[in-house]
């Protein structure tokens, strides 16, 4: 994972991060709902990051811009 709740507190502050995460309304961080969002995060990163270093195994083939030919 790319960043920890400790991260997000610190970046966003700790009331940024409860009203984010509150869903139940207990007035409290919610540590499963930010995990599954910082997982998300970084699938997404994770996948896009294979795309570029790895652009044939993901099926796709990088090609340089026309302008750059």
């Amino acid at each position: 994972m790319y960043a920890r709740l400790e991260d997000m507190v610190l970046r966003f502050g700790e009331q940024e991060v409860r009203i984010l995460t509150d869903r139940d309304n207990t007035g409290e961080i919610d540590a499963t709902a930010l995990a599954g969002g910082l997982q998300a995060a970084a699938d997404e990163i994770n996948g896009y990051i294979r795309r570029v270093l790895y652009p044939a195994a993901a099926g796709s083939v990088l090609r340089p811009a026309r302008h750059c030919l």
